[in-house]
């Protein structure tokens, strides 16, 4: 006690008056007047005044009875402080506790009238050039000023205001208690700032992740390497293996897809991993053997509908978001529902007052109450103004029973995530311990080196950052290894001394398509160099928070089209019908051909094609992360880089900036300048040196939007960067052989042939670089467009239905069961069961085609349902586990009229036939293939039928009626 006394004589000294407070320590000398505002906060190396003591903020704040009251005195007591409040009889009191780093705020005691909320910290920052909002934290390259959390239990975060305000808030329910709430204030030279984290964080016992010589894992050259986010069972680890060889990474994450069946028991997908946790750990370990680290990706607070903590009998230790009684007894197959009057059902899912929120997954995921053990589904919430009925109610949803109920029963709402579409974990409660030693005991099984939180926000938002910590440190501090990439959706404040790095955003078309399916589409679609601006902002962010940033999650399409409706509002809808939207309209777009067409008084039908990730797009992210020094994460799959042609090239791309990034062979002022928004640049490797010139998009090159060129200036003269984005062929330009060299992209030279006096430069998926010393960079795009483009003619292969080889269950033809279809080109495949969502039958015919060269193949259907729904296939090609979900799917167009059409992968009632493309890319030689019975209506009267497969090697060479009768004939 005698040591402790005189290291508060030494560090913590009172003003004379005793009212106020003055501290003075080896770092830092701070003072707080009578009134409770700051008077400085002094980094002692250098004298800088940190704080801004003219702001007149207050040091503190309490929130009662609604209001929030400032400070009416502050008062130095022995070991601490005593604060009054306003108007209020409210008076916390604090403990101060100097070291040598920082200084420690407590608080011990709260008198009078407990507040709803307490600032327990507020400075007003005068350091003003770099904020970390997480890290709560100012600086510049010469002083950091923080506020940071000794505990848990402070919310701490940067307010980006003028000035900067550095805050740390506290809040008494759900969860801990006011008293014991610390902050400790650190000012410092920035050079020191992570020392002193690093050392503050092992005296608060805070969750740590350091290296085996105590480096915190976010300052080690792994979190530099970029990473896939790939989905694949164990006998596809060595395809993993190969991809990252071909891109040049080290580090694969597995998707929770993949492996996990059920969130929240952690159950495996048999399919994928028929060894369990044995599988998953060998494909850790091969990944291992080849140098690759390996990466759990995870949902850790919530659970799966289809897990057993839901079905058959769902678990009470959900979040309880909404909750309300019943009005009346109700029977087991009642399908309106009235509860309490009193309780206001408005800001339930299905009431007309949310109906423009945004709903993640979609509405009807929501739309579900709780009664005792049953859950049941529901249409709408109503009547508007009175909100107190569930109508359209769907009994015994997800496997539980109906059953009949008293008035008074509570009706609730759990929490519910739209993404694994799960309910959210009650974090109060002992489930989360249990979920996070399952997860945490596969983790350490299989001996992952990184993991991800996804869906982090998905917490109770009573109190969200610091439950969305909470959950992530059970899971840490159960995982044996160390250090671990930690990474997450969010990283907070109390997370930055464990996370690794962070700025994840979802890939280009998953943030289109969930916008979407939220209720929110975009307005204007973006391009993809819009989106990867987002990206590096988003990194930049976090990069003020003194932390790594990552530009991904990035993807690898193929060329596809997709169609999804929008309710417009009677003023919307005038606009549209004003555009002649009657038909389909081209509408505003940066990144695809768009167009709408009315098709009810408010819906807007939107079809949107893109062209697949196209060269000069992938070279833009990696310009930008060569200049900032940040990875990438490509998050795709097998079949989509195996379905476009640019994949190769794209990796190559990939490889050759990983490893000019990664070995730090490029100088600094060159990485500033592809830092640039905006600008693209090029790499081209000439005479043995690399340039990055500037280049920019050509239009319109050989006449058509197909070949694809970015032209720049380049040393007197200009160079052209150019490829194909379907095709292979030849461009013919007027260009002078003698005056051009075209080289690849590590700078060997490519042959070229002359014809008729034009240079027939080859245009693939390869990116050739044109380099013309004494062309202008004008003249050069004139050539390029005034080229002409000649590429190979596509091949179509037409197949009958009934040319099966092989049927299993309940397949036939329609001659076999007595269907004729006259419109049909012949037989036709049928399923003579009840095929369902969710179940798999082992019912499929099984086809083979020989394919006349390798490269990549679009498969086509010609398919009617009688019954007019969106109903479908599958297409599954042996080896592969059967899901009948994702890219398995076979037709899906909701709006087909029951008429025969040709379709690709359609997404539901709203989807237009095609839909989307179904590309593989395939060798030269058989090609065995088997359509499954996905749903249907239950007979062979109204079940989907099929009548020809059409696969070719155009992406965008749908195939037509007239043309399939010609290769028929």
């Amino acid at each position: 006690m005698r040591i402790v006394l005189l290291n508060l004589m030494l560090f913590f000294t009172l003003s004379a008056a005793g009212a106020g407070v003055v501290v003075d320590t080896p770092a830092v000398r701070i003072g707080i007047n009578d009134a409770g505002a700051w008077t400085t906060i002094v980094e002692k190396s250098t004298g800088r005044e940190c704080c801004d003591v003219g702001a007149g903020k207050f040091v503190c704040a309490a929130r009662v009875d609604g209001q929030t009251r400032n400070p009416k005195s502050v008062t130095a007591m022995p070991g601490g402080m005593r604060v009054e409040f306003e108007d209020v009889d409210t008076v916390l009191v604090y403990e101060i506790a100097p070291a040598r780093d920082w200084i420690v705020f407590r608080l011990a005691a709260i008198e009078g009238t407990r507040p709803e909320q307490i600032t327990l910290l507020r400075v007003p920052a005068a350091i003003t050039e770099n904020l970390g909002r997480r890290l709560n934290c100012a600086w510049d390259q010469d002083t950091s000023l923080c506020v940071m959390a000794a505990n848990r239990l402070p919310d701490c975060h940067g307010a980006g205001s003028k000035p900067p305000m550095l805050e740390a808030q506290l809040q008494d329910s759900p969860g801990p208690r006011f008293e014991g709430a610390a902050v400790a204030l650190i000012a410092c030279p920035t050079p020191r700032f992570k020392q002193v984290a690093r050392d503050a964080s092992r005296a608060f016992g805070l969750l740590t992740n350091e290296d085996a010589d105590g480096t915190p894992v976010k300052d080690t050259d792994r979190v530099r390497g970029s990473y896939f986010f790939l989905s694949f069972g164990e006998k596809d680890v060595d395809k993993a293996i190969d991809y990252c060889n071909r891109a040049g990474i080290r580090q694969v994450m597995l998707s929770s897809s993949a492996w996990c069946k059920d969130v929240g028991h952690y159950t495996f997908r048999e399919n994928a991993y028929p060894n369990g946790i044995a599988g998953l750990k060998g494909v850790v370990d091969k990944l291992h053997e080849n140098g690759i680290l390996a990466g759990m990706h995870c949902f850790a607070s919530k659970v799966s509908k289809t897990d057993a903590y839901v079905t058959p009998v769902p678990d009470k230790r959900f979040w309880r978001k909404f909750e309300t009684r019943l009005a009346q007894d109700i029977t087991a197959d009642q399908t309106e529902i009235k509860v309490d009057p009193g309780a206001n059902l408005k800001d339930w899912a299905g009431s007309s007052a949310t109906a423009s929120k945004y709903w993640e997954g979609g509405v009807d995921k929501h739309r579900e109450v709780v009664i005792g053990d049953e859950i049941i589904q529901y249409e709408a919430v109503g009547p508007d103004g009175v909100w107190d009925t569930f109508s359209g109610c769907r009994r015994g949803a997800w496997g539980t029973t109906p059953a009949s109920h008293h008035a008074g029963d509570a009706a609730v709402h759990y929490g519910v995530d739209g993404c694994i579409n799960g309910y959210i974990v009650d974090q109060e409660t002992d489930l989360i311990d249990e979920t996070m030693g399952r997860m945490s005991s596969i983790f350490n099984e299989c001996g992952f080196d990184m993991v991800y939180f996804d869906g982090g926000e998905d917490v109770d938002t009573r109190r969200f950052n610091y439950y969305v910590s909470n959950f992530q440190e059970q899971a840490m501090k159960r995982f044996t290894k160390r250090p671990i990439i930690h990474m997450g959706t969010v990283m907070t404040h109390p997370l930055w001394h464990s996370f690794a790095r962070s700025s994840t955003v979802d890939h280009y078309l998953n943030t289109l398509f969930g916008a979407i399916s939220g209720g929110k589409p975009p307005k204007v679609w973006p391009t993809v160099r819009d989106h990867i601006n987002v990206s590096v902002r988003y990194m930049l962010s976090v990069h003020a928070d003194m932390m790594p940033g990552e530009l991904g999650w990035f993807g690898i399409w193929p060329k596809g089209v997709r169609s999804y409706t929008v309710r417009l509002s009677e003023k919307e809808a005038e606009e549209y019908r004003a555009m002649g939207c009657e038909k389909p309209t081209l509408l505003p777009s940066r990144g695809g051909i768009v167009t709408g067409q009315l098709i009810g008084p408010k819906d807007l039908l939107v079809t949107a094609q893109y062209d697949g990730l196209q060269l000069d797009e992938m070279e833009y992210l990696m310009c930008k992360s060569l200049g900032y020094d940040a990875p990438v994460s490509l998050q795709t799959d097998f079949r989509s880089m195996e379905a476009h042609q640019l994949t190769p090239e794209i990796l190559e791309i990939f490889r050759t900036y990983e490893d000019l990034r990664m070995n730090r062979q490029v100088d600094i002022e060159t990485c500033k300048k592809l830092r640039e928004m905006d600008r693209d640049f090029a790499l081209i490797v000439w005479q043995g040196e690399r340039h990055f010139p500037e280049v920019r998009p050509v239009e319109g090159v050989g006449g058509g939007r197909e070949a694809r060129a970015c032209v720049g200036s380049f040393g007197t003269g200009s160079v052209a960067t150019l490829w194909h984005a379907f095709r292979d062929g030849f461009l013919a330009l007027d260009l002078d052989p003698a005056e051009v060299s075209v080289i690849s992209l590590a700078g060997d030279a490519i042959p070229c042939e002359v014809a008729n006096g034009k240079l027939k430069v080859p245009v693939n998926a390869r990116r050739a670089a044109l380099i013309c010393p004494d062309l202008s960079p004008e003249r050069l795009t004139e050539v390029l467009q005034q080229g002409e483009m000649m590429t190979r003619p596509h091949t179509a292969i037409f197949v009958r239905a009934d040319s099966t080889e092989a049927f299993q269950g309940k397949m036939a033809l329609g001659s076999q069961v007595g269907v004729s279809e006259p419109d049909a080109f012949g037989d036709v495949l049928l399923c003579t069961g009840r095929p369902t969502l969710g179940e798999i039958n082992e019912w499929y015919a099984q086809y083979t085609v020989d394919i006349p060269h390798q490269g990549n193949w679009t498969l086509w259907a010609r398919v009617r349902y009688p019954s007019g729904a969106d109903e479908s296939f599958g297409i599954v090609l042996p080896g592969e586990p059967v899901t009948l979900t994702g890219r398995q799917v076979l037709g899906n167009c909701g709006m087909n009229e029951r008429k025969w059409h040709w379709t690709g992968a359609g997404g539901g009632s709203t989807t237009a036939p095609p839909g989307s493309p179904i590309t593989f890319n395939l060798p030269a030689g058989p090609f065995t293939f088997r359509i499954y019975a996905r749903e249907g209506s239950g007979t062979a009267a109204m079940n989907p039928r099929l009548d020809l497969i059409c696969l070719t090697d155009e992406a965008d060479a749908l195939p037509t009626d007239d043309e399939a009768r010609k290769a028929l004939q």
